[in-house]
């Protein structure tokens, strides 16, 4: 609009300069230009829109651009930088309206001096969605992308390993999700059967997961649900005992005179069970032996038995078995008990020493070990398996 009027303006002057020229120049074949009043006119006009053009040239003229915040987050709070630069020689106000999709979120005015540039910014709405945007602001466009914020979910929960004993310490793993385009921290609350127990800041990058363990401690000889958001798991607790060397855990066999010797050298607990059978393991006789101690075993009557042996430590009666191993074996060898009566009333019989570790014995007289699985390991109620989760 102001290009048009400055053009016709222009062109008018120039005009009435022109017809002032030609009047005075040939007064005769312009005679209406030739009037003194005609002329003063025609210089009074051109006068007047040469002033007119000047005024429009002169007035403030903005050069706008919009800047939109980096990496904005969808509910916090941000805004866009509009910059004005005053390209007149008079200085200005610009004001403008900002546009988001075309919808209005606010008016920019900005005092511009002449020749310089200066900013202002305009917040933009808290409910403005995630995604793409284009920012408007007189004519100047800019896209923007707004990401979505931190959204977390407790992905799993996971023991290390169950049951634990009555006044210990379970060890649970907690995943987080974080499903937002933003990295953040989110608070896990352990609860322990509905009540919490313990609580943890843990970060987590956008679009990925991060774990953080827990030690709950559990007592009693139950089942305790451990969750997180809405993910659980059962982890049983149960009571333990240490037994006495010596103390029979299975005795399904009549009496006889044999006296085994067991020893125990080491730093772990264990139980000797003397078996029917390699093929078919039953259970005959089950006897505890504290580390670093010495059983002795009276009354095994005549018979071939096979050693197996277990040890670890932190023995649940619950579970007839230690809640962790350290090592499974069985004797290569059986051992055999015979007992020797004499006319004259007396006997003998075999004597047999266990050793659960290496023991001072010649070592032609030692009988090898093979390892035993779990599920091949007899039970104190007879057969295999044994100490099932």
């Amino acid at each position: 609009m102001w290009v048009a009027f400055t053009s016709v303006a222009v062109v008018l002057a120039v005009a009435c300069v022109v017809l002032m020229v030609l009047g005075s120049l040939r007064p005769r074949r312009f005679a209406f230009a030739a009037r003194p009043g005609v002329r003063w006119g025609l210089g009074a006009a051109a006068i007047v829109l040469v002033v007119a053009v000047s005024v429009v040239e002169l007035r403030p003229a903005y050069e706008v651009a919009v800047s939109v915040p980096q990496d904005p987050v969808a509910g916090e709070e941000s805004a866009v930088t509009v910059t004005a630069e005053n390209l007149g020689l008079w200085n200005g106000t610009f004001e403008a309206e900002c546009l988001v999709d075309g919808r209005s979120v606010g008016t920019v005015t900005i005092e511009v001096e002449s020749g310089r540039k200066a900013s202002s910014e305009v917040p933009l709405p808290k409910d403005l969605l995630a995604g793409d945007h284009v920012v408007e602001v007189a004519g100047a466009a800019s896209r923007m992308r707004v990401l979505r914020p931190a959204a977390f979910e407790v992905a799993a929960v996971e023991r290390a390993g169950s049951p634990v004993k009555s006044g210990g310490r379970a060890e649970v793993t907690v995943t987080v999700a974080n499903t937002g385009e933003v990295d953040g921290t989110y608070k896990v609350k352990l609860r322990v059967d509905d009540e919490v127990v313990a609580r943890k800041e843990v970060p987590v990058p956008a679009g990925s997961t991060a774990e953080v363990t827990f030690k709950p401690k559990l007592r009693g000889e139950r089942e305790h649900t451990i969750a997180a958001g809405e993910k659980s798991v059962t982890v049983r607790s149960v009571q333990t005992t240490r037994y006495a060397s010596g103390h029979e855990l299975r005795w399904k066999v009549v009496l006889g005179v044999g006296a085994p010797t067991t020893e125990n050298p080491g730093g772990a607990d264990g139980l000797v069970i003397l078996a029917s059978s390699k093929s078919a393991p039953t259970t005959r006789i089950a006897v505890y032996v504290r580390a670093r101690s010495t059983a002795v075993v009276d009354g095994i009557p005549d018979g071939t038995y096979w050693v197996y042996y277990t040890l670890g430590r932190d023995w649940a009666p619950s579970r007839k078995g230690f809640l962790t191993v350290t090592e499974r074996g069985s004797f290569t060898e059986p051992l055999d008990y015979t007992t020797t009566y004499e006319a004259d009333g007396s006997y003998y019989y075999d004597r047999w020493t266990i050793g659960l570790k290496p023991t001072d014995v010649d070592e032609s007289e030692a009988v090898p070990v093979d390892p035993v699985d779990e599920g091949d390991f007899p039970t104190l109620d007879g057969g295999a398996p044994s100490q099932t989760v």
